[in-house]
C-alpha cells in the first residue's frame, strides 16, 4: 500500500510540473506574439505615414516620369519643346510664346506655327516639357488658361490637358505663374521638394538646382506650401500658408522655411526686361546676369563679391552695355574672353 501511495504522489507531482511548464511556454508564446504584433503595428503605421506624406508632396507617377526623363541642358541656343513621345521641337526665337488649345490637342507657337498632338494615352493626356536655355525666356499658356513665364536656365513639365480634380506641373528653375481660377481643381507646382498649391493667383517660384533655397514670392491670392521638414524621429511634411507681399524661402539643406513681408517687385521684374536690386551683393547680381545672358561670370575677389548694390538694370540691353553700366556704378574692372567674364578690383581704384 505504501508503494502504491508513493507512486500516486509521484504521478500527481509530475503532472503539476508538466502543467507548470505548459503554462510557462504559453506565457512566453503569448508575450512573443504580442511583441511581434507591436513591431508589425509600428511598421504599418510607419509605412502608412511615409506613403501618406510621399503622396502629399509628389506629382503623379506619369508626370514625374516625364520630368525626370528630360535633362535640363541649358547650353543650347534654342528653346526646346519635348513631346510625350520624346520628339523634340527646336524654337529659335529669343522669347517664344506657346499657346495650348483648351482640349490639349494642339499648340500654337508664336502665332506662326501650329503643332498637333495625338492622344498617346486612353485619357487623351500627353506630358510635354519646355526647356529654356541660358540667355532665353519663354511664355506658355496651358490648356486651362494658366499663363507661365519661364526664365532662363529652366524647364517646366506639364500635361497637355489637366485632370478634373488636380492640376500639376513640375518646375526646375524659375517661373512666374498666373493661375486660372478653378475652385474644384487646385493647381500644384512641384519644385525642389516644395509642393506649392493654389486655386487662382499670381506668384513667382525660383527653384534652381544649384541654389541653396527655393523662393516663392506671392503677388495676389493665397498659396499653401508643403515641404520636407525634420521631425523628432523621421522626416515629415509640413505646410505653411502665405499672403500677398510675402517671400517664403525654403532652405534645402536645413529643410526649414522662413517667410517675410517684402517688396516683391524684384521677383517679377525680369518678365518685363528689368532686374531690380535692393541691397544685393555682387555675387547674387552676377549670378542672375550670368543666367540671363548665358555666360559664365567669376568674381576673383571675395571682398568685392560681398559688396552691396541697389538699382534697376535694363536687361533688354546687350551684355557689354549692361557690364559697362555696372562698372560705372561700382569699383570693379572686367575682362571678357570667349564665353566667360572675369571681374576683378581695378588696379587703381577710382575716387
Amino acid at each position: 500500500m505504501s508503494n502504491s501511495f508513493d507512486e500516486d504522489r509521484k504521478k500527481r507531482l509530475n503532472d503539476r510540473i508538466l502543467a507548470s511548464v505548459d503554462r510557462y511556454d504559453n506565457r512566453k508564446r503569448i508575450k512573443r506574439i504580442s511583441y511581434i504584433s507591436s513591431i508589425a503595428a509600428i511598421l504599418v503605421v510607419g509605412i502608412f505615414s511615409h506613403g501618406y506624406f510621399y503622396r502629399a508632396a509628389s506629382p503623379s507617377q506619369l508626370l514625374q516620369k516625364a520630368a525626370s526623363s528630360t535633362n535640363l541642358d541649358t547650353s543650347g541656343s534654342e528653346v526646346r519643346l519635348i513631346l510625350n513621345d520624346q520628339e523634340e521641337i527646336g524654337i529659335a526665337d529669343k522669347e517664344p510664346d506657346l499657346l495650348y488649345a483648351s482640349n490639349g490637342k494642339s499648340v500654337n507657337i508664336n502665332n506662326k506655327r501650329s503643332l498637333s498632338q495625338s492622344a498617346d494615352r486612353l485619357d487623351g493626356t500627353n506630358y510635354n516639357t519646355l526647356v529654356v536655355p541660358l540667355g532665353k525666356k519663354s511664355q506658355l499658356t496651358l490648356s486651362d488658361g494658366t499663363k507661365v513665364w519661364i526664365n532662363s536656365g529652366s524647364k517646366l513639365t506639364y500635361p497637355t490637358i489637366f485632370a478634373k480634380k488636380k492640376r500639376e506641373v513640375v518646375l526646375e528653375g524659375e517661373a512666374i505663374f498666373e493661375v486660372a481660377h478653378n475652385s474644384e481643381s487646385p493647381f500644384h507646382v512641384f519644385a525642389q521638394g516644395n509642393d506649392i498649391k493654389v486655386l487662382g493667383t499670381v506668384f513667382n517660384v525660383s527653384g534652381y538646382a544649384d541654389d541653396d533655397n527655393v523662393g516663392t514670392a506671392l503677388q495676389s491670392g493665397s498659396v499653401e506650401i508643403t515641404y520636407s521638414g525634420h521631425g523628432r524621429f523621421l522626416n515629415t511634411k509640413k505646410s505653411i500658408k502665405i499672403v500677398p507681399g510675402t517671400l517664403a524661402s525654403y532652405n534645402k539643406k536645413k529643410q526649414k522655411i522662413d517667410t517675410k513681408k517684402t517688396d516683391i517687385a524684384p521677383y517679377f521684374s525680369w518678365r518685363d526686361g528689368e532686374f531690380i536690386f535692393q541691397n544685393n551683393d555682387l555675387q547674387y547680381i552676377m549670378k542672375k546676369i550670368s543666367r540671363h545672358y548665358g555666360i559664365a561670370i567669376t568674381i576673383e575677389d571675395s571682398t568685392l563679391a560681398r559688396q552691396k548694390f541697389s538699382g534697376n538694370l535694363d536687361i533688354d540691353n546687350d551684355l557689354d552695355t549692361v557690364m559697362e553700366i555696372m562698372k560705372t556704378t561700382s569699383k570693379f574692372e572686367f575682362e571678357r574672353k570667349d564665353d566667360s567674364i572675369s571681374i576683378m578690383k581695378p588696379s587703381i581704384e577710382r575716387p
